[in-house]
């Protein structure tokens, strides 16, 4: 399936209208907030957080995806890199811990699993 959807950067911006506030989020031209290509008007309790939401996962796929970025939205990439993620670390940590266990030496790979802890803590809504 060809990918045809409106790249980037999307925006979100609050719109005022009588009685209510609406949350509108879409592709904007430069810096300035006016949708080029239409936009999607949300007007319920979530809708600054939903607003929020599509802009940045649009933005996030464009970025790391690109011309494939609804795929790898629709086929959950990121979860599924996440979720490979945390495998990853928990195997290392493992092999760590049994090798160490074994020869009772310092353990020098040459891998530093910090970074990689802290996205998957980041995900589970730690600090």
């Amino acid at each position: 399936m060809k990918d045809n959807h409106t790249p980037g950067p999307w925006r979100w911006w609050i719109v005022f209208s009588n009685p209510s506030k609406w949350w509108e989020v879409g592709e904007v031209n430069g810096d300035t907030d006016c949708p080029i290509t239409g936009s999607i008007s949300m007007n319920e309790k979530n809708g600054e957080d939903n607003a929020r939401l599509i802009a940045s996962a649009v933005n996030s796929y464009d970025k790391n995806c690109g011309p494939h970025a609804v795929e790898c939205a629709e086929s959950d990439l990121l979860g599924q890199c996440l979720e490979a993620l945390e495998e990853l670390v928990t195997e290392i940590t493992n092999w760590e811990a049994d090798v160490r266990s074994v020869i009772q030496i310092p353990i020098e790979h040459g891998m530093d699993l910090s970074k990689a802890k802290a996205i998957l803590a980041k995900r589970k809504g730690e600090k």
